[in-house]
């Protein structure tokens, strides 16, 4: 096993085989249609580990945290075993954006809609996956760099939105339910509205 300080130590070194296997299986047995989203799951574990997390919103609050990509159907095509830190440098944009770029490298050029949350979305993020013929689709936070101004929350009521498009053909919208819900997108169209009832 390398060293700590070592540039290929990791901490997964005994299970890093068996975790590729899995992986290259995975893709073997399922070819995915357009629609795959990118989520975090967690592995219940009480003992003690440098790997393990806490949760406060999950429902296993505490274990080992795993990047999964599934199909709609749920089926899991790729997982990643979060260690603590990036097991490479090869990203400039942030954790989230890793996790996206690895699970996903396998779909570029294929059409493919990815879904996730505002954990992994930046504008940078979703541009570098258009460049790659992969279509974007999550939940955002307001604050993220290179995010446009949209309407107060203040001067916004139930069903108000408002919606701005970036020179990359990047769509940010806002939508003010409760409280405002924030997206990205690179496959819709601003201009293509519906009206829905709300049950809730």
């Amino acid at each position: 096993m390398p060293k700590r300080r070592q540039a290929n130590f990791n901490k997964l070194f005994k299970i890093r085989p068996l975790v590729e296997m899995f992986n290259k299986r995975f893709a073997q047995c399922y070819q995915p249609h357009q629609k795959v989203a990118i989520n975090e799951s967690m592995v219940n574990f009480k003992g003690k580990s440098s790997m393990k997390h806490y949760m406060r919103d999950k429902l296993l609050k505490r274990g080992y945290k795993i990047w999964t990509l599934c199909h709609e159907s749920a089926y899991n095509m790729k997982l990643q075993i979060y260690t603590g830190r990036l097991a490479t440098e090869k990203s400039e944009l942030g954790l989230g954006a890793q996790v996206v770029t690895d699970l996903c490298e396998e779909l570029y050029s294929k059409n493919h809609i990815v879904f996730m949350d505002n954990f992994f979305t930046s504008y940078n993020l979703f541009v570098l996956l258009q460049a790659q013929k992969t279509f974007a689709v999550g939940t955002v936070n307001p604050t993220r760099k290179f995010l446009p101004k949209l309407k107060e929350d203040k001067k916004m009521k139930r069903g108000d939105f408002d919606t701005k498009v970036s020179n990359h053909d990047v769509a940010f919208y806002k939508w003010m339910d409760k409280r405002a819900v924030n997206l990205i997108s690179t496959m819709h169209d601003p201009s293509n509205t519906t009206s829905v009832n709300r049950h809730v």
